[in-house]
């Protein structure tokens, strides 16, 4: 434990210094969110821009915002320093996860990348909801292997599958692309343990329960149902019509503008309706759309999170390939453990999916990154068990330095590259 304490203090270090060197400004989906919470805080609800109420974004974190303005005052520093503490939980939740199914050793390791990890260090000084979703989503998968270990126990089966579903439902409301993830979550619990699970109902009663109260307020708003957000809609639309070929912006085709005219739920529905059409009329054009979202997905070069547009980031690039190691080489010859880290890899995976199906970008792959860093810690495990500590730590190394020298690179790689193409 002091070792991690160390690495605690070195994550905080790495992030408040961030935040005294750079304070970028509020646009886009960050100054929503301020919006957001001022309207909340004034009591004006979750209210769009002409002031009528809307379920456009989920509603947590703009309530945790709105709760940082309402405390102490409106403005967005103290909501980002509770993002480094959001940011050294998860550090911990990933520490006892690699801890609980390799060493210490490779905990530490785990922990590390976590707090070292340049997107979610710049992710803090942003008013983006990714520390909070993350923190969430990590803990819903440490609170699954806890429900899953006390069904195989047969102990404090009801609080662990309630808190586990509680968890997960919070997630949801942070980001709704959560949504499917709690029935699949059941579903491969049963199925890894060949049997349904004492605490199944009262996990998905509790995720519900903790989605009610929106979901209804969303009905009496829309007369609609509506389970978290009506941005489904755009940003699926988005996916299949990305205006001049780019993920990540809002088209505003004749499409979108005739949508527009509609209330916010018939919105959703109708560019819903429009982007299925869309796939499926042109598979050719569909198939080199997810391409690309695949690429965008895993791409370690960064235009939402870091400071500089187009930045590689080069421990996300470490970790991914030492993980990839460990699902290549380890994960194959090693079957006891592959069983016990289905919950560390269908969460990136299911995201994944999600990507494929709206949109690739560091923001949809930032918070499975915590959950690589566990399987990039179990990569190293198994890189040392075959050619020793020493070895391990030149490869490691080399890999590193690659990495760095990539990122050095980068900027006049990319622009011999397009000068070339011009």
């Amino acid at each position: 434990m002091p070792k991690l304490l160390w690495v605690l203090a070195a994550g905080a270090v790495l992030r408040i210094a961030l935040q005294l060197l750079w304070l970028p400004e509020l646009n886009g989906d960050a100054a929503d969110y301020d919006r957001l919470a001022r309207a909340l805080v004034a009591g004006e609800g979750l209210s769009n821009t002409n002031g009528d109420p809307t379920s456009f974004r989920p509603p947590l974190y703009p309530l945790f915002v709105a709760s940082w303005y309402w405390l102490i005052t409106p403005g967005t520093r103290v909501v980002l320093l509770s993002h480094i503490a959001l940011d050294l939980v998860t550090t911990t939740v990933v520490y006892v996860l690699a801890r609980r199914w390799v060493s210490e050793r490779a905990a530490l390791v785990a922990a590390g990348l976590v707090a070292l990890n340049v997107a979610a260090i710049s992710a803090t000084g942003r008013l983006l909801s990714e520390s909070l979703f993350t923190v969430l989503l990590v803990s819903g998968v440490w609170l699954g292997v806890r429900w899953n270990e006390a069904a195989s126990s047969g102990s404090r089966i009801p609080q662990a599958a309630a808190t586990a579903g509680a968890v997960l439902g919070l997630a949801v409301l942070t980001r709704g692309v959560l949504l499917p993830y709690a029935p699949l979550l059941a579903v491969a619990s049963a199925v890894s343990a060949r049997r349904i699970l004492p605490g199944t109902t009262i996990f998905l009663l509790a995720f519900v329960v903790t989605l009610a109260p929106w979901t209804i307020r969303n009905f009496r708003v829309h007369s609609a149902f509506v389970p978290v957000t009506t941005q489904i809609g755009i940003t699926l639309y988005a996916g299949f019509a990305p205006p001049d070929g780019v993920f990540g912006r809002q088209p505003y085709d004749s499409i979108v503008r005739g949508a527009r005219r509609f209330p916010e739920a018939e919105q959703s529905r109708i560019l819903t309706g429009a982007a299925l059409r869309l796939a499926a009329s042109e598979p050719a054009r569909t198939a080199v759309l997810e391409a690309r979202k695949a690429v965008y997905f895993w791409s370690p070069i960064d235009w939402e999170v870091l400071p500089r547009y187009g930045t590689f980031n080069p421990t996300y690039a470490w970790t991914v390939l030492v993980a990839f190691f460990f699902l290549i080489v380890g994960f194959r010859a090693d079957q006891p453990r592959r069983r016990q880290l289905w919950p560390v890899w269908a969460p990136i995976l299911f995201l994944f999916t999600m990507a494929l199906l709206f949109h690739g970008s560091p923001r949809y792959r930032l918070p499975s990154e915590p959950l690589l860093a566990i399987l990039a810690a179990c990569g190293v495990s198994a890189l040392m068990e075959r050619a020793g500590g020493r070895r391990t730590l030149w490869a490691l190394s080399g890999l590193a330095s690659l990495c760095l020298l990539a990122t050095v690179l980068s900027d006049p790689l990319r622009a011999w590259v397009g000068s070339w193409v011009r």
